[in-house]
């Protein structure tokens, strides 16, 4: 489900801060680990997502990733001199818009859980990485 969008603009606010985020971090972490971050953030937050919300529910998108990246960059660069710490208040404050949005009822049909999550589970992975090599 992480390749296939709604349209256009759903694949356009997905591809942007990946893009954004996804080239400075995967130029710090390599290629490889970059696609592992990607995946492994996708697919456990799909998993998240449908154990609480139910099976009634279709995923499309890449925003699990995508937040999770987001995340990654975060906790893992916040403290380096060389990472632009605009990202890291950039991304901070998206995850805080993506919590008043989960409590609020956000946007219909986006899941602002996988956000949510993602953004989380990237924070977990970056401070893991920061302990010892990802």
């Amino acid at each position: 489900h992480i390749f296939t969008h709604s349209g256009l603009t759903h694949f356009v606010s997905n591809a942007i801060p990946l893009l954004i985020f996804g080239f400075m971090i995967e130029k710090r972490i390599g290629h490889e680990d970059f696609l592992k971050l990607f995946f492994i953030t996708s697919l456990v937050t799909s998993f998240l997502v449908l154990a609480n919300t139910g099976n009634n529910v279709v995923l499309i998108g890449s925003s699990g990733g995508v937040f999770g990246v987001i995340g990654f960059s975060v906790s893992r660069f916040s403290f380096d001199e060389d990472f632009p710490q605009i990202f890291v208040f950039g991304g901070f404050t998206i995850f805080l818009f993506e919590v008043l949005f989960l409590e609020t009822g956000g946007i219909e049909n986006v899941s602002h859980h996988a956000h949510v999550y993602g953004f989380i589970l990237g924070i977990a992975l970056g401070f893991l990485s920061r302990l010892e090599n990802f």
